[in-house]
């Protein structure tokens, strides 16, 4: 049986569950007409935290660069991911020509009028569900970004009761700022505090 066959079974079979779509798994992306095509955490990254993306990060450092980063936030991370990293690929199935339910966890941030918020990824029974038809209009950081979220969700969610998906936004937000690399131990503690750990 293929990817994306699996993908139609084991979507319709979710999808008649009660309470089907797990909450807290706001694997979201902004998909816009005239304007570039973003992960929400990415988004989220300047428009709410404030912080400033790292230019020298691309597809090919991405997930190095965020392994030796996450350390700095907690170091017992560093090995979560990992390992999630090297799992994330036989994980996906691509779901053609059906939308994947809307968590309810968003924070709130005006997005471009030409835009629309999409749910590009949904994680369910130890596989990672991704609309294929946003996902390839998303350009190959942004997917890269997308599957850096799935993955810290992964090793979250297996060792807290996550109340949605906020605190993996802020995570990955963090992990693309420039800001990290500056910041000491006391701000990143602060910065865990207010924005990380409520949601655990």
């Amino acid at each position: 049986m293929n990817k994306y066959l699996a993908g139609l079974i084991l979507f319709f079979y979710i999808s008649n569950l009660s309470g089907s779509f797990i909450k807290g798994n706001g694997g979201n992306s902004i998909i816009c007409k005239n304007s570039k095509n973003l992960v929400l955490d990415f988004y989220e990254m300047s428009n709410y935290y404030g912080l400033t993306f790292d230019d020298q990060l691309n597809v090919e450092n991405l997930f190095r660069n965020s392994i030796s980063r996450i350390e700095k936030i907690n170091s017992e991370w560093k090995q979560l991911l990992i390992d999630e990293l090297n799992l994330v690929d036989n994980k996906i199935v691509y779901v053609l020509n059906s939308r994947l339910g809307k968590v309810d966890d968003l924070i709130t941030v005006l997005i471009p009028e030409d835009c629309e918020l999409t749910q590009t990824a949904l994680q369910f029974n130890n596989r990672i569900l991704i609309d294929k038809e946003s996902f390839d209009k998303l350009d190959s950081f942004q997917q890269e970004t997308l599957l850096l979220h799935e993955s810290v969700y992964a090793f979250l969610v297996k060792k807290n009761n996550l109340k949605n998906s906020k605190a993996v936004r802020a995570i990955v937000s963090l992990l693309l700022s420039r800001e990290i690399l500056f910041m000491t131990k006391s701000q990143i503690d602060s910065f865990y505090r207010q924005e990380i750990a409520p949601n655990f």
